[in-house]
């Protein structure tokens, strides 16, 4: 089965990205949580969409109802469906710590390590 990415079918209203906007005033780790991939459109119009782990899931289903409330109405599509699929080897990507975050910069640019130690500088 193809998968076509959604924005294809969005005529280039980009209703996706918008989305976070509108239905998380006041919600960032809900607009954050829908930044992380590109949904993909399958037959019988189903958005799968592909997170790096659990606790992300979690909190998009919990403002299922709303994100697709808004879709529905935007797509004029009522039959529209989500389906949240979680791939740890996603999370590979992300770093979420300090020593994450710097493990990952130092990978990029070894001259970081020698910046931090000139400077003594703590993580």
């Amino acid at each position: 089965m193809e998968t076509i990415p959604v924005e294809l079918h969005l005529a280039g209203s980009n209703n996706w990205a918008v989305a976070p906007e509108r239905t998380s005033t006041g919600r960032p780790i809900l607009a954050s949580n829908l930044r992380v991939s590109q949904p993909v459109l399958k037959e019988d119009f189903a958005i799968v969409y592909t997170l790096p782990n659990h606790s992300m899931k979690k909190e998009i289903e919990a403002e299922r109802d709303r994100l697709m409330t808004y879709l529905r109405q935007k797509l004029g599509n009522g039959a529209i469906r989500l389906e949240l699929v979680v791939d740890e080897a996603e999370a590979e990507k992300f770093a979420y710590t300090p020593e994450e975050k710097y493990e990952k910069f130092r990978a990029k640019n070894p001259a970081l390590d020698q910046l931090r130690k000139t400077f003594d500088l703590e993580l």
